[in-house]
């Protein structure tokens, strides 16, 4: 894993409220986009020949949840949410 970037705090949730918003991640789900302020994970890999070092593959990718996926967007609130109730 090379970088993970979180869901920004309530400006990612209220997107899928605001009329805007909902339709930018409508859009951008429909394209496979990632949504406004949502998280993401990057990965880089390569893969070396031992015997030679030779470099045979290499790959990055960056991954993050459907730009509707309400239960990824509303975790981060969440836990948010019971750390405030803890404290």
């Amino acid at each position: 894993m090379t970088g993970a970037e979180k869901t920004k705090a309530l400006v990612g949730q209220f997107m899928h409220f605001d009329l805007a918003g909902n339709l930018y991640n409508g859009v951008q789900s429909v394209r496979g986009g990632q949504g406004a302020f949502s998280g993401s994970v990057s990965y880089a890999v390569e893969i070396y020949d031992s015997s030679n070092g030779q470099l045979l593959k290499a790959y990055v990718s960056k991954q993050y949840p459907d730009a509707m996926n309400l239960v990824a967007a509303f975790g981060s609130l969440i836990m948010v949410c019971i750390a405030f109730a803890i404290a």
